[in-house]
């Protein structure tokens, strides 16, 4: 006679076994890309003078992403 399986024992190990994958899995995509693509930005200037005192009343500049101008802005 064959020794009759235990199911629960089998379920269980392929449950804890999924679990650990699983959990492997979200440590691996947490901690990829922070260092290579996030770091703290630096502290902006103090403004020098209000918006209503420039002496243009038109002011353009552009939005850099990844050293590539990707906009405008238009104040």
């Amino acid at each position: 006679m064959q020794d009759p399986i235990d199911r629960r024992s089998l379920h269980r190990s392929r449950v804890s076994r999924c679990a650990l994958v699983i959990g492997v899995a979200g440590m691996m995509l947490a901690c990829s890309c922070t260092g290579a693509y996030f770091r703290k930005s630096e502290r902006p200037p103090a403004p020098q003078m209000a918006v209503v005192e420039w002496p243009v009343r038109e002011y353009w500049t552009g939005i850099v992403f990844n050293g590539t101008r990707i906009g405008f802005a238009n104040f």
